[in-house]
C-alpha cells in the first residue's frame, strides 16, 4: 500500500493520477487507486486488471472546513508485489474548467441580472434625453460596463467584511457569500471581472437568440393563426389574409371581439385571444424592425458601391437607414 497527500483545499484545481506498469505483461492481481478525502468521505477507486494505464481524477467537492486539523486527502495504491510501476500526476486543464463552471456557474445568474438591469437604465436613460430607445445590443455595449459595477462591489464587500461584524451580532445574521468563498478556497481578486465577462458574453447571446426566437415565433403564430381562422371560417387563404390585414388596421374590432367573448361565454377566452393576437402584432413589429436592421447595411453597401462608380457623393448612413 502507498499512500500519500494530493491535493488541500483547493476545490477549482484538479489532476489526473496515471499509473503505468513497466516491467509486467500479466497481472496476477488486479491494481486499485482510492482517493480519499477525510471530511467529505467522498472515496472513489479505479481498478485495472491488466497492464493497461489506469487514471484517477483527483478533484475536491467539498473544501476542507476551516477549522478541520487531521490530514489532507490522500491516495492509496494497491499494487501487485511482482511488478514495477511509474506514478506521475498530471495537471487536468477540462477537469478544472469543468470545476470552475460547477463552482461558479449559480453566481452568473446574479452578474446577468446586474447587466441586465444596466442595459435597460441605458435605454431609459436615451429614451428620456433624446427620445430614442437604443436596441438591446448597442445599450448593453453602452451601459453595462464593468468599472460601473465591480470597484463599488469590491469596496462594499470589503467595507462588509464579517470580520468586522461584532461577535454577539454573528449568530443573528447569516454568513456573507464573500465569507464563505474566503474560507472554502474559492475568492481571488479577479473573479468578479471574470464571472462579469462570462456573463457579459451570456447575455449578449441570450439577446441575440431572443430576437431569433420572437422572429421563428411570429412566423409560427402568423401561419397557425391564418390556418385556425380559414378553417374556422371555411374560406380560402386569400380571404383569411384579407382579414387579417383587415383586423391589424382596425384593432379596435379585436377588443370588441374579447368584450363580446368575454359577456357571452369566458373572460379566460378573451384573455387568451387578446394575448395571442397583441403578440403576433409585437412580434410582426420586431419582424419589420430586424429586417430593417439586417437589409439597411446591405443596401448602404450597394449605395455607397454605385456612388463611387457614378462618381456621385456617397450616401450618408442616416439618408439610408
Amino acid at each position: 500500500v502507498v499512500a500519500g497527500p494530493v491535493c488541500r483545499r483547493e476545490r477549482g484545481q484538479a489532476y489526473r493520477l496515471v499509473i503505468q506498469a513497466q516491467t509486467c505483461t500479466n497481472l496476477s492481481q488486479p491494481v486499485v487507486a482510492t482517493l480519499r478525502v477525510p471530511w467529505s468521505h467522498q472515496h472513489s477507486s479505479v481498478v485495472i486488471r491488466n497492464n493497461e494505464g489506469l487514471t484517477l481524477p483527483i478533484m475536491l467537492h467539498t473544501a476542507r472546513p476551516a477549522e478541520w486539523t487531521v490530514p489532507s486527502p490522500y491516495v492509496t495504491l494497491f499494487l501487485d508485489s511482482k511488478c514495477t510501476f511509474s506514478v506521475r500526476i498530471e495537471s487536468a486543464p477540462v477537469d478544472s474548467l469543468a470545476q470552475l463552471v460547477r463552482l461558479f456557474s449559480s453566481q452568473l445568474v446574479a452578474y446577468v441580472a446586474a447587466i441586465l438591469l444596466l442595459t435597460l437604465r441605458q435605454q431609459m436613460m436615451s429614451l428620456s434625453s433624446q427620445q430614442h430607445c437604443l436596441l438591446f445590443h448597442h445599450a448593453l455595449l453602452q451601459g453595462a460596463k464593468p468599472y460601473y459595477v465591480l470597484p463599488a462591489v469590491k469596496i462594499a464587500s470589503s467595507t462588509l467584511s464579517w470580520s468586522n461584524v461584532p461577535e454577539p451580532l454573528r449568530f443573528l445574521l447569516p454568513t456573507p457569500d464573500l465569507s464563505s468563498l474566503q474560507q472554502s478556497g474559492l475568492d481571488f481578486l479577479l473573479l468578479p471581472l471574470f464571472l462579469y465577462s462570462v456573463a457579459f458574453a451570456l447575455t449578449f447571446l441570450l439577446g441575440l437568440l431572443a430576437y431569433v426566437a420572437i422572429v421563428c415565433s411570429g412566423s409560427t403564430l402568423n401561419k397557425f393563426a391564418l390556418k385556425f381562422v380559414g378553417k374556422l371560417a371555411g374560406v380560402s387563404r386569400t380571404w383569411t389574409d384579407w382579414l387579417m390585414a383587415a383586423v391589424d388596421k382596425v384593432p379596435f374590432v379585436v377588443s370588441v371581439a374579447m368584450v363580446a367573448i368575454l359577456l357571452s361565454s369566458c373572460g379566460g377566452l378573451a384573455m387568451v385571444i387578446g394575448t395571442f393576437y397583441y403578440f403576433m402584432r409585437v412580434c410582426g413589429m420586431y419582424e419589420d424592425y430586424i429586417e430593417q436592421l439586417f437589409f439597411a447595411p446591405i443596401k448602404y453597401i450597394k449605395d455607397m458601391v454605385m456612388a463611387r462608380w457614378r462618381g456621385r457623393q456617397l450616401p450618408v448612413v442616416d439618408d439610408v437607414i
